[in-house]
C-alpha cells in the first residue's frame, strides 16, 4: 500500500462525516419552502373568507373583526395555531397570534410587516420555532395585515441533527489524527518525496472542491437572473398593454391596478388601493349600477358581458368612452376575487378587446 493512501482516507472520512449534515440542512430547507408555499395559500384563502364574512357584516367595529377572525380560524387545519391582525393605520397588533411568541419576536414581526405588504419569516418562540405569514387585508375603510402562524416541523430535530453532525465530524477528525500518527511512526527513507506528493493531492482535492463551489454559485446566479427576467416579462405584459387591469375584492374594493389603468383614470395606485370601485367618482349612476349587477352575477356563478361606460378621468375631468369587463379571477382552480379590464374604445373596438 502506498504512503499516500492514509491521506486520501483522511479526506474521505472528513467528507463522509460532513455529508449527513449537508443532507440534513438541505432537507430542512426544502421542508420549510414547502411549508411556506402551503401557508401563503392558506393565508390568502383566510383573507378571502374574512372579506366575504365582512361583506355580510359591514359594521367595521373591532368586535365584529374579532368575531370574523374566530369564524375564519375555524376553517383552518388543526395544526395551525391562530390568526392574528395588525392595524397598519395605528401600527398596533389588534390580535396577537398564538404560539407563546416572545416580546422580541412580536417586535420583529411588527417591524417586518411595516416594511412590506406581504411576506413570511421564522420566529423562535419560547418553546419551538414558528412560521409567520402576513398579507394585506381590507375590511371596510381600514387596511390591516392578516397574520397566520404555525409551528415549523423539525425545529428541535434540526438542532439535534446539527449536534450529531458535529459529533460525527469530531470522531472523523480523531480517527484522521490517529491514522496520521500511525502513518508518521512507520517512517520511510523517501518520506519527504511522498509527503510532497500527498500535499499535492490534497491541494488538487481542495482546488476541485473550490471549483465545484464556484460552479454552484454560478448556477445560483443564473437561476436568480432567470427569475428576474421572468418577473420582468410579466411586468412588460401587464404594464405594456394598451388596456388597464385591476384586481378587486368580492365587494368591489381595489387591491391592485396596473400602470395603464392608472393612466386611464388619472389616479395613482396609492390613491386607489382599498377604495371601492362603485364609490369612486369615475362613473355615472347608471354605470355604477351596471358594475354592482355584474359583481352580483359573478357571485352567482355567471359570466357577465362587457359593457360601455363614460369615464371621467382625473384631474382634468375629461370624459372618455371605455369598455369594461368584470370576471372571476382564478389561478389553479383557486379564486382570488374579481378581475376588471378597462380600455378606451378610441384605441380598440369593443369586440376586439374582449374577443374570447
Amino acid at each position: 500500500m502506498k504512503k499516500t493512501t492514509p491521506g486520501i482516507l483522511i479526506l474521505f472520512l472528513i467528507l463522509l462525516a460532513l455529508l449527513p449534515w449537508g443532507i440534513h440542512i438541505q432537507a430542512d430547507a426544502d421542508a420549510l419552502a414547502a411549508h411556506t408555499r402551503s401557508q401563503v395559500l392558506l393565508a390568502r384563502q383566510s383573507a378571502n373568507t374574512l372579506e366575504a364574512l365582512f361583506a355580510a357584516h359591514p359594521s367595521g367595529t373591532a368586535v365584529v373583526a374579532d368575531v370574523l377572525l374566530e369564524r375564519a380560524a375555524a376553517t383552518l387545519p388543526p395544526e395551525l395555531v391562530e390568526l392574528g391582525l395588525f392595524d397598519l393605520s395605528s401600527r398596533k397588533m389588534l390580535r396577537t397570534p398564538g404560539g407563546n411568541l416572545a416580546a422580541e419576536d412580536l417586535q420583529r414581526l411588527s417591524a417586518d410587516i411595516l416594511r412590506g405588504g406581504f411576506g413570511s419569516l421564522v420566529l423562535e418562540g419560547t418553546q419551538t420555532a414558528f412560521l409567520a405569514t402576513y398579507l394585506p387585508l381590507t375590511l371596510g375603510n381600514t387596511v390591516y395585515s392578516l397574520l397566520l402562524v404555525s409551528p415549523v416541523a423539525g425545529a428541535h430535530s434540526s438542532t439535534a441533527g446539527a449536534f450529531l453532525a458535529a459529533a460525527q465530524s469530531a470522531v472523523a477528525l480523531v480517527l484522521a489524527l490517529l491514522i496520521g500518527w500511525i502513518w508518521r511512526c512507520g517512517g520511510a527513507a523517501d518520506r519527504a518525496r511522498e509527503e510532497s506528493a500527498e500535499d499535492q493531492n490534497r491541494a488538487d482535492s481542495g482546488a476541485q472542491a473550490s471549483a465545484a463551489m464556484e460552479q454552484r454559485c454560478e448556477a445560483l446566479r443564473l437561476e436568480n437572473h432567470s427569475l428576474q427576467a421572468t418577473r420582468w416579462e410579466y411586468q412588460i405584459l401587464v404594464d405594456g398593454a394598451d388596456y388597464g387591469l385591476a384586481r378587486l375584492s368580492w365587494s368591489g374594493k381595489i387591491q391592485f391596478c396596473s400602470a395603464p389603468f392608472q393612466r386611464l383614470i388619472g389616479r395613482r395606485s396609492r390613491e386607489l388601493k382599498g377604495c371601492n370601485l362603485i364609490d369612486l367618482d369615475l362613473f355615472d349612476q347608471t354605470t355604477r349600477q351596471q358594475v354592482q349587477e355584474a359583481i352580483g352575477r359573478i357571485r352567482n356563478g355567471e359570466r357577465p358581458d362587457p359593457f360601455l361606460a363614460e369615464l371621467s378621468a382625473q384631474p382634468s375631468g375629461d370624459v372618455t368612452l371605455v369598455s369594461l369587463r368584470l370576471d372571476r379571477l382564478e389561478v389553479n382552480d383557486a379564486a382570488y376575487g374579481l378581475l376588471l379590464t378597462a380600455q378606451s374604445v378610441a384605441h380598440t373596438p369593443l369586440p376586439q378587446v374582449f374577443a374570447s
